[in-house]
């Protein structure tokens, strides 16, 4: 991104603020239904998340599949972000079930 200022705008795109706004709702939404979530979620979410969907495309070069993104969301984000802690049941990792 340093030396490409294009591909610096292209994924900055919206501002950081943008984005919290947009998760903040869904995890007040959350919380108003009785999700038990830990202080600060929505900022882990944002360093978490965009990490590990980044990492996936342009380390690895995989898609975000389903199941990739189920994996993702059931026993990345939910055990980090729920307090106690999600309980993760083991799976399959999901390059094996990508196609």
């Amino acid at each position: 991104m340093r030396t490409d200022p294009e591909l610096a705008d292209a994924l900055r795109g919206a501002t950081v603020s943008d984005k919290l706004a947009l998760t903040t709702s869904v995890f007040e939404r959350a919380a108003a239904r009785g999700a038990r979530l830990r202080p600060a979620a929505n900022l882990l979410f944002h360093e978490i998340a965009p990490a590990v969907v980044m990492h996936r495309l342009l380390v690895l070069g995989e898609s975000t599949d389903e199941a990739f993104l189920a994996h993702l969301v059931d026993e990345i984000l939910l055990p980090v972000l729920t307090d106690p802690p999600a309980r993760v049941l083991p799976t399959l990792d999901p390059r094996e079930t990508s196609s």
